[in-house]
Formats: structure tokens, sequence, C-alpha cells
């Protein structure tokens, strides 16, 4: 093989599998392998054109999977999960190799590799242990990798310039030529019509410019080619909340629920399409399922208090607003909260109270209805 056919991902996830990650990538440097292991955090604004660009570039993708690595898998959000999404995308022309280690196996992982996910059973996994590593290294270059070029060479030539104005296009999002890089993902489309990643990521583009129609367009041009793009079903579903369109809000994040059971965002997020739609129970529903999900969710926690509030039981949105306190003293809606909640009980000197905190952590961006307020209490109170 040339050095260009054994260029290859590794995904794996740090906090579980780093070490084995770094082993499969000495032993592949040692075979003359060239290797990307992403050894450094990278902010999750930079993921689409760094981690992206990476796995586009090279020809196999190799997953380290463990028992316990893949127990966040079933969030849409979760890095591994996103990493995998986009081999899995480009599998005709990228070769995916899951490394098992540890017992790993599909049969036990099958509730947490939800959605497309649930393909990686179908490649052909190589079995690693501690004993036999050096072996199932050689196994992996000159049998897992090797097998692979003679699909690649085979792929449509027309695919392999799309990648190309894909990689160009990346690059130029990173720099912020977004004029640049649109039309490089438009040729990219164009040569390859069926290239869901690029669809979805000219409509984050367009998104950021706040071109929503034009970003509409293309999350749903990415889903029609793959529809388990819960990241798509996601920024299409906030698109028609910010419009108004609840019922289709509402309906995107259940697709990305559908999709992500454990993704406590979408939760979040269709909790607050049924507040805006003023139903409250089917709000605090999700709102009770995000928390379940993520005890420390700060913003579902004051949102299901804001919810109970709206219902007019005090009682359980004080004790939702304390609850959110607790997680953060700092929250300073929970204190306009609570004051609003004991000024409807009658309960006028905590209602101070609490507004006043609220103001003295606001200062000047507080909201001048409740500096009227306060104003309004001490004169009722003889203050």
């Amino acid at each position: 093989m040339s050095e260009v056919d054994k260029s290859v991902f590794i995904s794996y996830r740090r906090k579980d599998s780093s070490g084995y990650a770094r082993a499969v990538y000495q032993a592949l440097k040692a075979r003359g392998c060239d290797v990307f292991l992403d050894v450094e955090d990278i902010g999750s604004g930079r993921f689409e054109q760094i981690i992206k660009r990476e796995i586009e570039s090279r020809v196999h993708f190799v997953v380290i999977l463990t028992p316990s690595a893949v127990k966040r898998c079933n969030q849409s959000d979760d890095w591994l999960r996103r990493e995998i999404e986009l081999a899995l995308a480009l599998e005709h022309v990228v070769n995916i190799v899951p490394l098992s280690f540890d017992g790993f196996t599909f049969k036990k992982a099958e509730k947490y590799l939800t959605g497309k996910l649930s393909q990686l059973q179908h490649f052909n996994a190589l079995e690693v242990s501690h004993s036999g590593f050096e072996a199932a290294m050689d196994k992996l270059v000159d049998l897992y990798l090797k097998r692979a070029v003679r699909d690649k060479t085979a792929s449509n030539p027309s695919h392999q310039d799309a990648y190309f104005y894909f990689e160009r296009a990346l690059k130029k999002d990173d720099k912020g030529d977004f004029e640049g890089a649109i039309l490089d993902y438009i040729e990219a489309v164009h040569l390859y019509p069926k290239y869901a990643i690029a669809y979805y990521n000219l409509g984050l583009i367009y998104h950021k410019m706040g071109l929503l129609d034009l970003a509409s367009l293309n999350y749903k041009n990415a889903l029609n080619y793959d529809s388990s793009l819960a990241l798509a079903h996601g920024n299409l579903a906030n698109i028609h909340k910010d419009k108004g369109d609840l019922d289709a809000a509402i309906l995107g994040y259940s697709q990305v629920i559908a999709i992500s059971p454990d993704d406590s965002l979408a939760y979040y997020n269709r909790g607050l399409a049924y507040f805006l739609m003023q139903k409250w129970d089917d709000a605090i529903t999700d709102y009770d399922n995000a928390i379940r999900l993520n005890s420390n969710y700060l913003a579902a926690h004051n949102n299901r208090a804001s919810t109970y509030a709206a219902k007019r039981d005090f009682s359980r949105a004080i004790s939702g607003f304390r609850q959110t306190l607790t997680l953060d003293p700092s929250a300073t809606t929970a204190y306009r909260g609570l004051g609003i909640c004991f000024e409807k009980m009658n309960w006028y000197k905590d209602a101070l109270q609490n507004y006043q905190k609220y103001l003295d952590l606001e200062g000047t961006n507080a909201d001048n209805l409740v500096v009227k307020r306060v104003y309004e209490l001490k004169q009722h109170l003889g203050l």
C-alpha cells in the first residue's frame, strides 16, 4: 500500500479508552501508517472543522469499543457518536474497523448503539486482547486495512472530487470565509448529490448567517439522504421554534428523541416548545426527563419551576427555584421566580427579599419591571 492508503483515523472515548488508543496509535505508526489521534480537547465550535476534516481525509476509520466507552453513545451530542455517525455516512469510501476490547460485544451494547450506530454491528470487528495485542495489530494492518484499498480505488471519481471540495469548504469555514465555503459545498453536492453531511454543513453556515429558509432547505436535504442525522433534526426544529411553528418544532425534537432516547437537550427543547404552547403538563414531563438524564441540568430545573408557577402550583414552583439555587446560587432568574411566587401568595416580605437579591446580582442589567415591583412593595410595606 502507498502511504495515503494507510491513513487512519482513531476514534475513541478519552476517559475510558485513551490507553488503548495510544497503544494502537503507536502500533500502527510502527507499521508505517499515517495515523490521526486527537489527544487535545477541541471546543464544540471547532468540531466540524477539525474532526470532520480529519475523518474525510483518511481511508480508514478505526473505532475503539469497550463496554464502558459506548455508554453515552445514545446521546445525539455525544462526541464519540458524532465521529462514528460521520464515518458511517462515508462508509462507501471510508473503511470502518471496530476494535473490541475488554470483552465488548455488540449484543450487550444494543441499548447504547441506537439509530444509525446500530449499523456498526454489520462491520467485521477485530477482537483485541492484552496477550494477543501485537498479533491483532499485524492482522489489522495486513488484512483489515488492505481490504479497503480495492473499494477505495473503485469508488466513483466524482465522489472523490466532491470530497476535495468538501475538505476545502471546511477550511474556508474555519477561516470565516462563509461565501467561499458555501460555493465549495454546493460544488460538492453537485458532484455527489447524496452527500448528506455536505448539505448539513451548508445548513449550519446559512444558520449562522441568519438565512433560516436556506438553512432549513439544506437540513431537509441532509435528512432526505440520511434520516438518522439527529443534529439536523434538532437544528431544523430550532428554526421552526424560532419562527413560531411550534407543532413542527415538537415533531423535530421528537425525531431526535426517537433516534437518541437519552438526549437531555432534546427533551429540554421540546419542553420549552410545549411551554410556549401553554401545554404545562407536557412541558413538565419533558423537563422531568431532561433532569432524569442530567440531574444538574440548571435550565431544566429553572424552567420546570417556571412551568409550575404558570400552573399556579406555587409550592412546587418555589421548591423548584430553590433546587435551581442549590445548583447555582447566582441564578438570578430563580430569585426573580421566587419573588413572583411569593408575591402571588401575598408573602410580600419574602417577595421583596428575593426581588432585591435579583437586583443585587443583575446590577444595571436588571429588568425594569422588577425594579418597579421592588419600589411598589417597599411603599406597600412602609419601608
